[in-house]
């Protein structure tokens, strides 16, 4: 399994909830470059790459779900209160 990949997608995970929308974005692609880079220096084999980003999503769900993630987020665009 790759521990690489787990670790990062873990950390993109956890931190994810905390960041605004750029960072998030950057951490994600982090996540997916790191991914990617080591499957591309062959390292790991694709599913190996896939078995540990899993195992890092579930261990990063798992931690937000003991942890605890910010209740609120902003309103998605298009849906913000008009009332003045």
């Amino acid at each position: 399994m790759a521990g690489h990949a787990a670790t990062a997608v873990a950390l993109a995970t956890v931190a994810s909830p905390y960041v605004g929308m750029r960072l998030r974005v950057a951490v994600w692609v982090a996540a997916g470059v790191t991914c990617f880079g080591r499957v591309y220096v062959g390292a790991h084999l694709p599913l190996d790459i896939l078995g540990g980003a899993a195992l890092g999503w579930a261990v990063g769900s798992f931690v937000l779900i003991l942890v605890g993630a910010p209740a609120a987020s902003p309103a998605p665009l298009g849906r913000r209160s008009t009332a003045a």
